[in-house]
């Protein structure tokens, strides 16, 4: 029985406790005349523009479908941040292997870019196969932007996993040393990848797959080289099959959109007819790189 249905003779029953008052609203001030309307406040990541993009968290391990969809999402979530990530490496690569290209091919570059009509394809440099392409392989060099790339835009991701967004610049600075181990590890891998090519090429597709993760490893977790090459070795045995199958199939998404995103620009030229067919498949190739290449490097970083 409740102590207030009951009491002594001398002693009257408890009343119930008394709510405190509840304070009028206070009407909104006026603002003082002359001074700027101030902005609503909102709740920091209300906005869609505030909060960092959603990245699904699967438990279990993706599949390909999974790792592809996922890789276009990211490059959608934030296209000025990924894209302009991109450019800061692409750009200067790929002007200055154009450049040299025209060169060795045309003659005097300068000339070339601001006059097309001087472009000579069969002039004494063509047939001396100066340039860049003739000396750099072009898996290399692609292999060496995508690993560039990888690194930033997997602490970026990362970022978006504890709900914090990063900007290019921050997340190129956020790798640090991480430089540095990038640049062994990537040496040792295509030494290893030369090595296994050579060897009835299924050796370096292993190679290729066991050291895929390598620049996410280095970046997130900040280990060496050896140690990055070791833990994405470890990481891909787990699943080495369908690790492999997911490298081929993004190698080969990509190189269909490197191969297929610039024909529209060369069709255009030749139905018009318009000079510098060249430099503008130099110009298309430089813009589907901006695409493709973060592509790969989220690829890498999901898988």
């Amino acid at each position: 029985m409740d102590e207030r249905d009951w009491a002594l003779p001398e002693q009257a029953p408890a009343s119930p406790p008394v709510p405190p008052p509840v304070p009028p609203p206070v009407p909104p001030t006026a603002a003082e005349p002359g001074a700027a309307p101030t902005a609503p406040q909102r709740a920091v990541g209300s906005d869609a523009t505030d909060r960092p993009p959603d990245l699904w968290v699967f438990h279990r391990p993706l599949s390909l479908a999974d790792i592809l969809d996922g890789a276009f999402a990211v490059i959608v979530a934030r296209p000025r941040t990924v894209i302009g990530l991109a450019a800061l490496f692409v750009l200067p690569v790929g002007l200055l292997v154009a450049v040299i290209d025209l060169g060795a091919l045309g003659g005097d570059t300068l000339s070339v870019l601001f006059d097309p009509d001087t472009y000579d394809p069969d002039g004494p440099a063509a047939s001396t196969g100066t340039g860049v392409t003739g000396s750099i392989s072009a898996a290399t060099l692609q292999s060496l932007l995508v690993t560039a790339i990888a690194a930033p835009l997997s602490r970026i991701m990362e970022a978006w996993y504890l709900r914090r967004d990063l900007g290019a610049v921050a997340a190129i600075g956020a790798v640090g040393i991480g430089w540095l181990w990038l640049a062994v590890a990537f040496a040792v891998t295509r030494v290893v990848l030369m090595v296994g090519s050579l060897l009835l090429v299924l050796p370096g597709l292993a190679a290729m797959a066991l050291f895929c993760v390598t620049a996410p490893v280095i970046a997130v977790e900040r280990c060496g080289p050896l140690a990055g090459l070791a833990r994405s070795a470890r990481l891909v045995q787990r699943r080495f099959l369908p690790v492999l199958w997911i490298c081929l199939m993004v190698a080969l998404v990509s190189g269909l959109l490197s191969s297929l995103l610039p024909l529209l620009p060369v069709a255009v030229v030749e139905l018009v007819g318009l000079p510098g067919r060249e430099i503008v498949v130099a110009v298309a190739t430089i813009a589907t790189s901006l695409i493709a290449l973060p592509f790969v490097s989220a690829a890498a970083a999901l898988t």
